[in-house]
């Protein structure tokens, strides 16, 4: 349970959005008005919106699994910015 409660997004920080490929997720977070950062493997990217609520709007808009960037550098593989 701790390990969920770390990885849960925040509002107004960096979120590692994953989705069935990367253009699913990038268009995920273009229909919940975020920016995309930098790419995170195969199918995720790291996203940032200003807006409270964006976890819940890239659900909405049809990402897997949302998880706070913040860790990043721990046990999740990453990718070179493209």
């Amino acid at each position: 349970m701790p390990v969920l409660l770390v990885m849960a997004p925040r509002d107004r920080a960096s979120v590692i959005v994953f989705a069935s490929s990367s253009e699913r997720a990038a268009e995920a977070v273009a229909l919940a008005g975020g920016a995309i950062l930098s790419r995170f493997g195969e199918f995720g990217l790291i996203a940032l919106s200003e807006q409270p609520g964006f976890a819940g709007r890239l659900y909405g808009a049809g990402a897997s699994l949302v998880i706070d960037a913040a860790g990043r550098g721990g046990c999740l593989p990453q990718s070179k910015r493209s």
